[in-house]
Order: C-alpha cells, then sequence, then structure tokens
C-alpha cells in the first residue's frame, strides 16, 4: 500500500509541472528538439574543426 502511495504521489508531482496530457507532449517534443539542435551543432563544430586541421 505505502508503494502505491508513493507511486501515485510521484506522478502527482511529476504531471503537476505539465498541468496535461498535452503539455507533457510539448515538454517532450521540446526536449527531442533541443538533442536534435545539440547533435547538429556538434556535427557542425566537428566538421569545422576538421577542415582546420586539414583532415
Amino acid at each position: 500500500m505505502k508503494k502505491m502511495t508513493l507511486l501515485v504521489l510521484g506522478l502527482a508531482i511529476a504531471l503537476a509541472g505539465c498541468n496535461t496530457v498535452r503539455g507533457a507532449g510539448e515538454d517532450i517534443s521540446a526536449g527531442g528538439q533541443d538533442i536534435s539542435g545539440a547533435a547538429q551543432h556538434t556535427k557542425h563544430e566537428m566538421h569545422e574543426h576538421s577542415d582546420d586541421n586539414g583532415y
């Protein structure tokens, strides 16, 4: 019973930041876009540095 109470409490706290399922989806989407942007930035930086080193 204590585990179920803690689980429900944890989920309630987690969902409170998102307010709605739609909000949660938007948060997840924004996180994915940030990761994608960081990967593209890293790829671009690596390409620039490889050109500088003659590789």
